[in-house]
């Protein structure tokens, strides 16, 4: 198993489900000033866990889910797959055969 942090100190902007639920692309912005950031492609789902931990996404604009800001995104790449793990309160792991990501 090899690790490596990608995606350092960004906030998570959306969730696309494509391809009948067989890939997830996760778009990300910059902590900054909002702006586009890039995404992680996770193609061929073998596993997708969301634990919000009771969080209610409230409607009013200040105290919302989105854009989750997030520290570090963790990617382990096993011998067959590659694992992304999103830890902060709110978890997102995602199993998939191919994980491509890009910063803009």
């Amino acid at each position: 198993m090899n690790k490596s942090n990608i995606f350092k100190n960004v906030s998570l902007y959306e969730i696309i489900f494509s391809d009948n639920g067989r890939t997830i692309t996760l778009s990300f912005t910059d902590t900054i000033k909002g702006n586009y950031f890039g995404y992680i492609k996770c193609s061929n789902i073998l596993g997708f866990k969301l634990d919000i931990n009771s969080f209610v996404d409230y409607e009013d604009k200040e105290d919302s889910l989105f854009p989750l800001f997030i520290p570090e995104i963790e990617l382990y790449k096993h011998q067959s797959y590659s694992e992304i793990i999103i830890d902060v309160g709110v978890v997102i792991q995602i199993s998939a055969q191919i994980i491509d990501y890009k910063q803009s």
